[in-house]
C-alpha cells in the first residue's frame, strides 16, 4: 500500500527478491531519544545499543509523525499530574522514535502549536528545530526545550514528509511505556492511535483497582 516504506532485498543464495521494511519499529516500543533538563543535552536512552557511540547535542531537528500531550507518572514516584509531551519521528537510523518532554518544555511545545495558525499547515508537514534555553528560578537552574517549526520547500524535505506521513498511517505509533502510566490525555496529533492508548489505560486502571481490592482483603 505504501511502497516508499519498503525496499527490494535480493537473497544472495537464492536470487529471490523480496520486500523488506525500510523503517525499524515494534508496535508500542519506539526508539527512545532523550532530553535532559539538567544538562540541556539531547541523546539516546542509556540502554540503546548505540548510546555509547552516539554524540550528545544541544539541538535536535525532526519531522514529527504525530504527538501527544498528557499528564501521568512516567517516572518512579512521579506526581500523577505531571505534564508531558511526547513526539514521534523517524530518526537518522530509520527507527521510528520518541522523545519525551515535561513541565516547562511541554508548555513551550503547546505554545509553539498555538503559533502554527498563520502557517495554515499541520505540524506533520513542518520541520521542527528543538533548541534549549537556560531557566533560573529560586530553586536553581535548569534547561527547557524551545520549539521552532517551519515549512521548507525542498525535495529532501518533501521526501522526509512523505515517509513520515506514510509511516504514521501504516503503523500504530505510540509508546506502551507512557500509555500505561497516563492519568489523562490532553491533546494528540493526527494519526495518533488514541483508541489503542485509551484501551491500555483502561486495562491498567482495572489492574490497579483489582490490586487495591486484594490488599484490602489481606
Amino acid at each position: 500500500m505504501y511502497p516508499a516504506l519498503f525496499r527490494d532485498y535480493t537473497d544472495e543464495d537464492t536470487g529471490l527478491v523480496e520486500k523488506r521494511e525500510r523503517l525499524i519499529y515494534m508496535e508500542g516500543d519506539p526508539r527512545i531519544h532523550t532530553f535532559s533538563g539538567k544538562t540541556g543535552r539531547f541523546g539516546l536512552l542509556t540502554t540503546d545499543p548505540l548510546a555509547k557511540e552516539h554524540k550528545e547535542t544541544d539541538s535536535l531537528v525532526i519531522r514529527p509523525m504525530t504527538y501527544r500531550c498528557f499528564t501521568g507518572s512516567v517516572f518512579t514516584n512521579d506526581d500523577p499530574n505531571k505534564q508531558f509531551a511526547e513526539l514521534f519521528f523517524v530518526d537518522e537510523k530509520g527507527c521510528i522514535s520518541m522523545i519525551l518532554f515535561n513541565q516547562s518544555s511541554k508548555y513551550n511545545f503547546i505554545n509553539m502549536l498555538r503559533r502554527l495558525g498563520p502557517l495554515q499547515r499541520p505540524l506533520t508537514e513542518l520541520r521542527l528545530t528543538i533548541t534549549v534555553e537556560k531557566v533560573t528560578n529560586p530553586k536553581g537552574n535548569y534547561y527547557a526545550a524551545k520549539f521552532e517549526a517551519e515549512y521548507v520547500d525542498s525535495e529532501l524535505e518533501k521526501s522526509y514528509r512523505r515517509i513520515s506521513k506514510m509511516a504514521a498511517r501504516f503503523y500504530s505509533v505510540y509508546s506502551y511505556a507512557t500509555a500505561e502510566k497516563t492519568t489523562q490525555t490532553e491533546l494528540f496529533g493526527h494519526n495518533y492511535p488514541i483508541q489503542v492508548v485509551e484501551g491500555i489505560q483502561a486495562r491498567r486502571n482495572r489492574e490497579l483497582e483489582l490490586a487495591r481490592q486484594n490488599r484490602e482483603l489481606e
